[in-house]
């Protein structure tokens, strides 16, 4: 059952836009395509014509395409590759304080939201007003929003005007689509300075991939446009729409078009406990203390007590008595068996109890998970991290999933409780008998199995309190004969373990949902479904498609490069995974077979520490059979450089009419390379101009990635490297080219760091520490047996091993390990948003971060 304060947020959401005076962009879903939209909101006190707004996603830098050009008649983009630029409808309006929607897909978001958009892009559904287009072809019957890395731009042009002014800006991703107008001269006026678009914080990506879960949307936290600057800027109020700190005022959520709901970060938040935490069974008269405080600085004003199944009592508000500073003025609603009470102002210190009297216990032995929900002001209830529980009788024991299937036998046929989130849902695999899996925060999950029925409780995302037998059926672990409670609905579902394909094939993984990736190499039907084989070079997997699970596969064939998530299953003893929802298998981008083709050179093998204006040639060329039309260069973070790309020279015929751009990703400069035409006679050649050398001796490794026609970036077979130092020099590894491309390493490296995290500490029965270099980044150390005292925080080791992945983890095993230096300073930590700490590139490095 899903709780929310519709009424109330609505009637909050004026207030906490008081302080903004123009039109704001305030959710945001990419995926799936068909719900695709942009919610936008008017938070000033006036009505606002909307017939000379725009809003465009069309942005390519290679071509100058821009949307301030429309005053110019050309390259404003849009009707084409996905790109859309309208206009909105003559005569729209928009109120003081409403919310309006604009599908790409009115017809697809009918289905997905159940209601009409304000507007769709162009014509799906006669009822939908559509947009138009802002000049002859630029919506062209087509657009939508890409999941990796996109601009949405809200703008104002009345039509005669030589510069336009911009309204609200979102970027997400990799920045390729940002927009910076410092300088653009159009009919004698010159825009004020925007933000260089490498200072821009975007919003950033959840999983690498994609803007946000399938499902789910990102929305403003609030309207304060965090960090823009409020003068000086190219905005219809003279903001810099371009400054704000966009990966600090947008999170993801739940979607809520057009209801002007926020995401805030106190959300889901507060400590709750109760008194007493145990009853006897069947105990009757019971008065139950749950006392309630806010974490940090967050205040709740809203919380919501979910009464589990199994207890009696009446319902009644007269049984429900609050108290505490932080209830003084809060009002009190009971629905069921839910408690809610809004109008508090709870903080870590004003505190609040509601206490529940004449209640009656369930008559047997278990636990009761009492689930709480919290909201900051504006906000959304989100259940928090640790319910209280009540033990009735001698309680139950919940045993983590993990320690089921390491530990089969021991389990077999005995009873169990388990809790966690349903990845597969019943009734979706098969319509015969529930076959559905659960997984918890152990990282495991179980298969669940009822015979002869379809057990509808077991929907994804509702998290399960279950009981049952485990058995095992031709390899797999099931609970079975089971009782079962619904704990929560609409949770997040785990994040899936990625496995390289020939890691998938490994039956360990029974019951986890899992993600690889890899290109199709068959794909076709076999005894109610359909078996798809993936591989991304490390051995081949299967994918399963029942075809209960009614996906449309028609958008893959062979060849194509794509993402699958499901849980591991067995048949006949060998694992496959099952892809049972639509949004569990998709295209990341166009990757095809010759991306990562081509090789590279460069002509300085070895310099001196610290060697000064250096010129670095770098030739590149391709294969027999593809054409590399994009090359990208990710440049060692050690050495100096001014990042300038008019020190990046181009020559060769393969680069005739090559563009250039050097962009920052993080710490990371790349050397952007398009409209390439590499083959095998017609190479490049790349000048990198005025290079100072690392001041330590060390490998330096210049990263080269390739794509062909439409396709997308991969690494090359073997990228070029430097030898920095003199004879009798020890050359150093650098941990961050361990971390982004450890494939590449096949024989023993010698790294040397400072221990961030010592051996022992995480774990007891084996060494596993972490250590961090020059690079700015850190790697696991792993070996089995006992911790090796070696690796002791604050000590500088010298560590000689071999690189492997185990589980996504980039892992150094060491065949040998040198103390160098004992209690050096940690390294700083780098600091991210609760949201940037899910990017794998941070894998092993020692981070901050605050929430």
């Amino acid at each position: 059952m899903k709780y929310v304060l519709p009424l109330l947020i609505f009637l909050l959401f004026p207030l906490l836009a008081a302080a903004q005076n123009h039109l704001l962009i305030t959710e945001i879903v990419v995926w799936p395509s068909e719900a695709e939209f942009i919610e936008i909101y008017n938070p000033t006190d006036q009505p606002i014509d909307l017939s000379d707004y725009y809003i465009t996603d069309a942005t390519y830098a290679p071509n100058n395409t821009y949307y301030y050009n429309i005053v110019t008649g050309s390259n404003a983009g849009g009707g084409g590759f996905g790109d859309f630029h309208a206009r909105f409808p003559d005569g729209a309006t928009i109120a003081p304080g409403e919310v309006q929607t604009l599908a790409m897909n009115g017809s697809g978001f009918v289905a997905a939201y159940g209601s009409a958009p304000t507007y769709e892009l162009y014509d799906t559904d006669a009822n939908i007003p559509d947009m138009r287009e802002a000049f002859s072809g630029s919506i062209n019957g087509q657009g939508g929003l890409t999941n990796s890395g996109e601009v949405v731009i809200l703008y104002y042009w009345d039509g005669s005007s030589n510069l336009v002014k911009d309204v609200d800006y979102v970027v997400w991703g990799d920045k390729a689509e940002a927009v910076d107008k410092t300088g653009v001269t159009i009919g004698g006026e010159t825009y004020q300075p925007d933000t260089p678009i490498s200072q821009q914080i975007a919003v950033p990506l959840y999983d690498g991939n994609n803007l946000h879960a399938a499902g789910k949307s990102v929305q403003r936290m609030n309207l304060s446009e965090t960090d823009e600057k409020s003068s000086g800027g190219n905005g219809i109020t003279g903001h810099d729409e371009t400054s704000e700190n966009l990966a600090a005022s947008f999170v993801e959520g739940d979607p809520n078009p057009g209801s002007g709901a926020f995401v805030q970060v106190g959300d889901g938040t507060g400590v709750v406990t109760v008194t007493p935490a145990s009853v006897g069974k069947g105990e009757s008269g019971i008065s139950l203390d749950f006392a309630i405080a806010a974490e940090g600085d967050f205040t709740l004003e809203s919380v919501a007590l979910l009464v589990p199944a199994g207890w009696q009592w009446s319902r009644s508000e007269s049984d429900v008595q609050l108290s505490g500073p932080g209830f003084a003025t809060a009002v009190l609603s009971v629905n069921q068996d839910t408690i809610l009470v809004q109008q508090a102002v709870i903080t870590a210190t004003d505190t609040g109890h509601i206490v529940l009297s004449n209640l009656t216990a369930p008559d047997q032995d278990t636990t009761s998970i009492f689930v709480v929900q919290t909201a900051s002001p504006g906000g959304t209830l989100k259940t928090i991290a640790n319910n209280p529980r009540v033990k009735v009788g001698v309680g139950v024991k919940v045993i983590p999933i993990a320690e089921i299937q390491l530990n089969t036998d021991q389990f077999l046929d005995k009873t169990v409780t388990i809790t966690g989130v349903v990845t597969i849902g019943a009734g979706v695999t098969t319509t015969s008998w529930t076959d559905a899996y659960v997984q918890d925060n152990s990282g495991y999950g179980i298969n669940v199995y009822l015979s002869g029925s379809v057990d509808t409780r077991l929907v994804r995302g509702n998290e399960v309190l279950i009981t049952g037998t485990i058995t095992e059926f031709q390899g797999i672990t099931e609970i079975t004969d089971y009782t079962l409670e619904v704990l929560r609905e609409n949770q997040p579902l785990p994040a899936p373990l990625h496995l390289q394909t020939v890691e998938a094939t490994d039956v360990r993984w029974e019951g986890t949902y899992v993600e690889v990736e890899g290109i199709i190499l068959d794909m076709y039907s076999a005894g109610g479904g359909t078996n798809i084989s993936l591989d991304d070079g490390s051995g081949g997997c299967l994918l399963r498609i029942w075809d209960s699970s009614n996906l449309n596969l028609s958008d893959f064939a062979v060849g194509d490069t794509v993402v699958a998530r499901g849980a591991m299953d067995i048949y006949r003893g060998s694992a496959q995974i099952l892809v049972a929802y639509q949004e569990d298998i998709f295209k990341p981008g166009k990757f095809l077979t010759g991306d990562g083709a081509g090789f590279a050179s460069i002509s300085l093998q070895q310099v001196e520490p610290g060697q000064s204006n250096l010129n670095l040639e770098m030739r590149l060329w391709s294969t027999a059979t593809d054409t590399l039309r994009t090359v990208e260069i990710l440049l060692p973070v050690t050495w100096g450089w001014s990042g300038s790309a008019d020190q990046v020279q181009l020559s060769g015929r393969g680069f005739q009419n090559t563009e250039k751009q050097v962009i920052l990703d993080y710490d990371q400069l790349i050397v952007k390379l398009s409209n390439c035409f590499l083959t095998e006679q017609d190479s490049g050649m790349v000048v990198l101009e005025q290079f100072t050398a690392p001041a330590s001796s060390q490998y330096s490794y210049f990263w080269v990635k390739t794509a062909v026609e439409g396709g997308t970036p991969k690494f090359i077979a073997e990228s070029p490297r430097v030898e920095v130092g003199q004879a009798g020099d020890t050359l150093f590894y650098q941990i961050r080219d361990l971390q982004l491309n450890s494939a590449q390493f096949t024989e023993e490296v010698v790294v040397l760091g400072v221990v961030t995290i010592g051996a022992g500490v995480l774990r007891t029965d084996r060494t596993s520490a972490y250590l961090q270099d020059a690079s700015g980044r850190g790697i696991n150390i792993s070996r089995g047996g006992a911790p090796d005292t070696t690796y002791q925080r604050g000590r500088i080791v010298m560590v000689r091993g071999l690189v492997s992945e185990y589980r996504g983890v980039t892992q150094l095993s060491p065949v040998s390990a040198k103390v160098v230096g004992i209690a050096a300073e940690l390294p700083p930590p780098i600091e991210l948003s609760t949201r940037e700490v899910n990017d794998p590139r941070w894998d092993g490095t020692w981070i901050q971060t605050k929430g």
